[in-house]
């Protein structure tokens, strides 16, 4: 015999509960970005600098914006830069955690490789720097030991991004 369940009249106890533990979540979600983001999503659509009451002026702003030549090139610019950056970082991520998993069992190899990860961005920007400095630098060091000419990998337009991704 099956027992049917009662349901009970007003808020369980459980529920209660859920909401006071995603409270202090949501609060900040509230706090430090729904409002804000609303807030900004309205200010777009009016004329304001801070010294005058804010005049509603519609999409004007929008529209100056994507007839601006500089920002129609940095969005071609931030584009190109998505479209190499995301595929080579998946590959790259993809072969590394298959290699780690055959062959780095070892917790210092695997420490080595993960180390980038744990220094400031900063420190890895300026090693990477270093070895692709075209004079002194170590990729160009092996690039001219296999016999080719040496890279200026941040001092060509045509691979800078490339070298940035």
């Amino acid at each position: 015999m099956a027992v049917a369940s009662r349901s009970r009249p007003g808020i369980r106890k459980e529920t209660i509960f859920a909401w006071l533990f995603i409270l202090p979540s949501l609060i900040g979600f509230l706090a430090f970005f729904a409002i804000p983001s609303i807030r900004g999503l309205l200010m777009s659509f009016t004329n304001w600098d801070l010294l005058r009451p804010a005049k509603f002026i519609g999409i004007d702003n929008y529209t100056r914006l994507l007839g601006d030549p500089e920002f129609v090139h940095a969005l071609r610019v931030t584009g190109y830069y998505v479209l190499l950056n995301i595929p080579l970082q998946t590959i790259i991520a993809l072969g590394m955690a298959v290699m780690m998993d055959r062959f780095a069992k070892g917790t210092w190899i695997r420490g080595v490789l993960v180390l980038p990860w744990l220094l400031p961005n900063v420190i890895v920007a300026m090693l990477w720097l270093w070895m692709l400095d075209p004079l002194l630098g170590y990729v160009n060091q092996v690039i001219m030991f296999l016999g080719f000419e040496r890279q200026p990998f941040f001092g060509d337009p045509s691979s800078a991004m490339p070298t940035v991704a």
